[in-house]
C-alpha cells in the first residue's frame, strides 16, 4: 500500500493536469466551430465552380490540355507523383497524425518513382525528415483557420510545379470529419482530370457521365477557360482539406482530451479509495500504539503496588 503523502502528491499531479486537458477540450472546440463555420460558408463557392467544370469538361474531348488525362496513355518512364500532405503542428490529438502518415506511406508504397512530398504540418515533417525523405519547402500556415489567400498561394505553387512537368500526377492526403466521434484519412487525385468526370478517387477507371453536355462558347479560347475554372477548383478543393483537416485535428484532440478526463476521474476514484484505506490504517496504526501505550502504563503501575 502507497503511503499517505505519496498518495496526495499523485492526486496533486493529477488535479493539475485535469486543469490542462480541460483548457485544451474547451481551446479545441472553439477551433472546431470556427474552421466548421468556416468550411461551411466556403462550400457553396467550391459547388459552383465544380458544377461549372462538370458541365464543361463533357464538351471538350478533343482539347489538347496537360490538365486533362489524354485518350491514350504513352508508356515510358515511371511517372513522378506529387502529394500534398496535410497534418498537424501539434500532437495530443490521438491518432489523427498516425492515420495521416499511414494513408501517405500506402500511397507512396503505390508508386515508388521519384515522387515530391509536399508536407504541411510539422509532425509529418519530423517523421519524413527522420526517414530521410525529401520534403519541398511550403509557406508554414501561422494563421488557424486557415485563410483563402493561404489556400491561393498554396495552389499556385503546385499548380507551378505541375506545369514545369515536376510530377504527373497530383494527390492530396487530408482528414475528412465524417462526424463528431470520426475522423478517416483519405487520398484524392487532384490533377489530371479525367475528360468525362471530375477527380474523385485513385482510380483511373471512367465511369458513366452523369452531367448533361452542353454547348459553350469560350472566350478567348478554350483552353484559357479550363485553366482558370481548374485553378479556381483546386484553390477551392485545397481550401476547404485545410478546414476539414483542422476540423479533424481539433476533433480529435477534443475527443482525446475528453478520453483524458475520463481516464484522470477513473484514477482519481481509484486513490480515493486508495487514501481513505491509508489513512484508515494510519488510524488503526495509532490506536493500536496508544492502547498499547496505555497498557504498559497499567502494567508498570500494578507492578508499583
Amino acid at each position: 500500500m502507497p503511503k499517505l503523502k505519496d498518495l496526495q502528491a499523485r492526486m496533486k499531479s493529477i488535479q493539475d493536469t485535469q486543469k490542462l486537458t480541460n483548457a485544451m477540450y474547451m481551446i479545441a472546440s472553439n477551433r472546431r466551430r470556427k474552421s466548421l463555420s468556416y468550411l461551411d460558408h466556403a462550400r457553396p463557392f467550391f459547388e459552383a465552380v465544380r458544377g461549372e467544370i462538370n458541365q464543361a469538361l463533357p464538351s471538350l474531348h478533343r482539347l489538347n490540355s496537360h490538365y486533362l488525362f489524354p485518350d491514350k496513355p504513352a508508356a515510358g518512364d515511371p511517372e513522378s507523383w506529387g502529394i500534398l500532405v496535410i497534418s498537424a503542428d501539434r500532437g495530443l490529438a490521438g491518432s489523427y497524425n498516425l492515420n495521416v502518415l499511414k494513408e501517405t506511406d500506402r500511397l507512396l508504397a503505390q508508386n515508388p518513382g521519384p515522387n515530391k512530398l509536399y508536407v504541411l504540418g510539422r509532425q509529418a515533417q519530423d517523421y519524413y525528415q527522420k526517414e530521410g525523405r525529401a520534403i519541398e519547402a511550403l509557406p508554414h500556415l501561422d494563421h488557424l483557420p486557415p485563410s483563402f489567400d493561404a489556400a491561393r498561394q498554396l495552389t499556385a505553387q503546385l499548380l507551378a510545379a505541375y506545369d514545369q512537368g515536376a510530377f504527373q500526377k497530383l494527390f492530396v492526403v487530408y482528414t475528412d470529419l465524417v462526424n463528431p466521434l470520426k475522423e478517416a484519412a483519405q487520398s484524392t487525385r487532384l490533377l489530371p482530370f479525367h475528360r468525362e468526370q471530375l477527380p474523385g478517387d485513385l482510380a483511373d477507371n471512367t465511369a458513366a457521365d452523369t452531367a448533361q453536355s452542353s454547348s459553350f462558347v469560350y472566350y478567348p479560347d478554350a483552353e484559357s477557360v479550363v485553366q482558370a475554372l481548374i485553378r479556381s477548383y483546386l484553390t477551392g478543393f485545397v481550401y476547404g482539406a485545410l478546414l476539414d483537416s483542422l476540423s479533424s485535428e481539433e476533433n480529435a484532440r477534443l475527443n482525446a482530451m475528453h478520453q483524458a478526463n475520463d481516464n484522470a476521474r477513473e484514477l482519481m476514484d481509484l486513490l480515493r479509495v486508495q487514501r481513505n484505506l491509508a489513512r484508515q490504517e494510519t488510524i488503526t496504526s495509532a490506536i493500536s500504539e496508544v492502547s498499547a501505550g496505555a497498557k504498559a502504563q497499567e502494567h508498570d503501575r500494578a507492578k508499583r503496588r
